[in-house]
């Protein structure tokens, strides 16, 4: 039973935003509500898993809705602030998962200015939106062989795609080149953690390195891991390649004392409203553990406006010691 508090808060909440929103106009600055929720029906199987029927959400993009405001401060100067929270479509819950924090995509204020801008709070961290950019499948937590291989429950890179208690600068575009920072302030046991990121981007061109350095999600030991990614748009196709490097040391987790090389090649054409998708990646982890994982996606993403989509698409997953996987779903998408 809803509790009888809930009209007066939500009225209440109501008035704060219209207010926020009639201060933002009347400063010069603005306030945007965004997102993206994704649904898809389908049969999933992870290599050594079991098949299952489902209609899922955020498989394409992880749903999410955010508030994201700026405001001039004359000079130059601005200040900004980003709040991102994630839901499953499917269920209407909040989250990623149960326990997963409200603002967890992103919850951080800035300053910025010609300089720049510095953010703090919960910020993405550079090896992640690397990865989104360097592959034709983008965020697909789903579908996207290089995701698969780096995150998740199957991937190889230990800590979230975003860090708590961070401090991030990112350089301006000089003349296509950008620089970003990102440190995980210590404010535990444990860490801290850190990261760089070089990225050039031209008219066809696009490459970018990035490493990093994590203690936080071990109780012990940490882990670096180093990428390289690029790009290439030559007209008829848009071609995709990256390289990971990680290495784990005296983490009390049963990935402790390895090392990992990851290999990524993608595809994108042009076709009709849409485009065909195609990536390969494959994961090798020697040391104490030798595992080989291979996802392989094609698949194609049709333009319905500029807002919504829908797509359909095949993914095979082979993994040593265990029975192959394979996932076939039609899906849509749309942002707002």
């Amino acid at each position: 039973m809803s509790s009888p508090l809930f009209p007066l808060r939500a009225i209440g909440l109501a008035s704060l935003l219209a207010c926020g929103v009639a201060h933002a106009q009347a400063s010069g600055s603005g306030v945007q509500v965004y997102g993206v929720i994704d649904a898809a029906v389908g049969s999933f199987k992870d290599a050594g898993g079991a098949r299952s029927s489902q209609l899922s959400s955020g498989n394409m993009t992880t749903n999410f809705f955010g508030f994201k405001g700026r405001e001039d401060l004359g000079g130059g100067l601005y200040a900004s602030f980003t709040l991102e929270s994630y839901f499953r479509g499917d269920t209407g819950a909040a989250g990623r998962y149960n326990g997963d924090g409200f603002f967890s995509r992103a919850s951080n204020l800035g300053l910025g200015g010609q300089w720049g801008q510095v953010s703090l709070g919960r910020v993405g961290t550079p090896l992640f939106l690397h990865t989104l950019v360097y592959n034709p499948f983008g965020g697909s937590f789903a579908f996207s062989p290089a995701i698969r291989n780096t995150f998740q429950s199957t991937g190889r890179v230990a800590g979230d795609s975003a860090w708590n208690n961070a401090l991030g600068y990112r350089t301006p575009n000089l003349h296509g080149f950008t620089g970003t920072l990102l440190y995980g302030l210590k404010e535990s046991a444990r860490g801290p953690n850190a990261s760089a990121a070089l990225q050039y981007t031209g008219k066809a061109v696009s490459i970018g390195l990035v490493g990093q350095k994590v203690e936080v999600p071990f109780t012990s030991g940490d882990q670096t891991a180093w990428q390289w990614g690029g790009s290439y748009d030559f007209g008829p196709a848009k071609v995709y390649g990256q390289y990971h490097r990680v290495r784990t040391s005296g983490t009390a987790t049963a990935a402790a004392d390895t090392r990992d090389g990851i290999a990524q090649l993608g595809v994108s054409v042009p076709a009709g409203a849409g485009h065909l998708l195609a990536s390969w990646s494959q994961a090798r982890t020697s040391g104490a553990l030798h595992i080989e994982r291979t996802f392989a996606t094609v698949g194609y993403d049709y333009r319905l406006s500029r807002r919504t989509d829908v797509y359909a698409m095949l993914m095979g997953d082979r993994r040593t010691a265990v029975s192959s996987g394979s996932t076939f779903a039609l899906g849509i998408r749309h942002a707002f």
